[in-house]
């Protein structure tokens, strides 16, 4: 996980800073970037949403 791909989420979707209130956004938009032309920084916002997929499975098992 990068700064540039969560700065390039944060800026298309106007999200607020990446939090534990917030991250599962981030899960979200990072696969849907289209303004950005950089393809790392697409590249990097997806790893972004790959990133919070895994660490919001791991929150799951932990309530159960």
């Amino acid at each position: 996980m990068t700064k540039e791909g969560i700065a390039a989420i944060q800026k298309e979707y106007k999200r607020l800073p990446l939090s534990r209130w917030n991250y599962d956004m981030y899960g979200i938009y990072g696969w849907q970037l289209t303004t950005t032309k950089d393809a790392e920084t697409v590249a990097q916002a997806r790893k972004v949403s790959g990133f919070m997929g895994i660490y919001e499975n791991s929150l799951e098992e932990n309530y159960e």
